[in-house]
């Protein structure tokens, strides 16, 4: 028996390290974590159990430079989790659905005495998003 696939589009095995960010009440909680895979309208994350944020997120993923490129990117965006699992050893995996997205290039900086580092390059980058509302706002802005 076949089974019919629910993903939109291609996932592909990307570890990257990440930021997530969620508010419970008043409070923003972060946390470090890394990535499984991401596609085009989805990532995944692994978290330690103990925390649990709620449907909405924010994130930030460390996107290493190609290697023509001496400059590496952010993904930063918004989204909504979908799906917890228990991976074991106290460590779960979560599927969330990317909402509004944004590239940022990213440059080193390298100081004296300090290892390399990254810094956003373009403070306002051009969004990217794949909801029908905000590309309906943007089209009626631009008329």
């Amino acid at each position: 028996m076949m089974t019919e696939c629910r993903r939109r589009s291609t996932r592909f095995p990307l570890e990257f390290p990440a930021l997530l960010r969620w508010h419970v009440g008043r409070l923003m909680h972060t946390v470090r974590t890394k990535t499984k895979n991401i596609s085009r309208s989805g990532l995944y994350l692994q978290l330690q159990n103990d925390h649990k944020p709620n449907s909405r997120i924010e994130f930030e993923v460390e996107l290493p430079p190609s290697p023509t490129a001496e400059t590496g990117a952010l993904l930063r965006g918004k989204g909504r989790l979908i799906r917890r699992e228990d991976l074991g050893n106290q460590v779960s995996g979560f599927a969330a659905v990317i909402d509004r997205y944004e590239f940022i290039t990213t440059t080193p900086t390298v100081t004296p005495d300090s290892p390399v580092e990254t810094k956003p390059a373009d403070p306002a980058p051009a969004e990217r998003t794949s909801s029908k509302k905000s590309a309906s706002r943007r089209a009626a802005a631009r008329a």
